[in-house]
C-alpha cells in the first residue's frame, strides 16, 4: 500500500494500458507458461455458486497480484500483470455490481492501484485530475457509496 508523508504530494498520472485480454473457456495447454494467473476460470450454474465462485476467484487473483507486484515501482507493469487483467475479465461472471463491490471493499481495506480496473469495469472515472493517491481512493469510495454498491 503506497504511503505518503504529510507534506508530500503524489501526482496521479492516468495510464492507459492497451493490452487485449482474451478469456477462453478452453483449457490452456500444459507447459512452463501455465500459472495460477493464467488458469481457466471454472464456471458454475447457480446464482449463489456464481457469487461464491466470483469472490473466490477475485481473492485468489488479487492475492497473487499483490504478492507478485509488491516490489514493483512501475504501475504500468502492475496493471499489465495477468492477475490484474484476469480480475477485469471476471466482469463476465459478475451480476449486480458484485465485482465492483469486491474491488471497492479491497480498495477500502487495503488501498492499492485498483483505479484502472474500476474504470475498465464501470466505464466511469470519478477521480479529478488534481487528486493524489488518497484523493483517488476517496473519490472511488464516495462513488461506490453514492451508487449503493458499498455501505457508508
Amino acid at each position: 500500500m503506497p504511503q505518503k508523508a504529510q507534506s508530500e504530494r503524489i501526482d496521479v498520472i492516468p495510464i492507459i494500458v492497451n493490452i487485449p485480454v482474451f478469456i477462453s473457456k478452453q483449457p490452456s495447454p500444459p507447459g512452463p507458461i501455465m500459472s495460477a494467473a493464467m488458469a481457466p476460470i471454472p464456471s458454475t450454474d447457480t446464482q449463489h455458486g456464481k457469487r461464491e465462485n466470483l469472490e473466490r476467484l477475485f481473492r485468489e487473483q488479487a492475492e497473487l497480484w499483490k504478492k507478485d507486484t509488491r516490489h514493483w515501482s512501475s504501475v504500468a507493469k502492475m496493471l499489465a500483470h495477468p492477475s490484474y487483467l484476469r480480475i477485469v475479465g471476471l466482469v463476465r461472471l459478475s451480476t449486480g455490481n458484485e465485482l465492483e463491490r469486491l474491488l471497492l471493499q479491497e480498495l477500502e481495506s487495503e488501498p492499492d492501484h485498483w483505479f484502472d480496473a474500476l474504470v475498465a469495469i464501470t466505464g466511469e472515472d470519478p477521480v479529478r485530475p488534481e487528486c493524489d493517491f488518497d484523493g483517488a481512493v476517496d473519490a472511488w469510495l464516495d462513488w461506490g457509496r453514492q451508487k449503493g454498491i458499498i455501505g457508508h
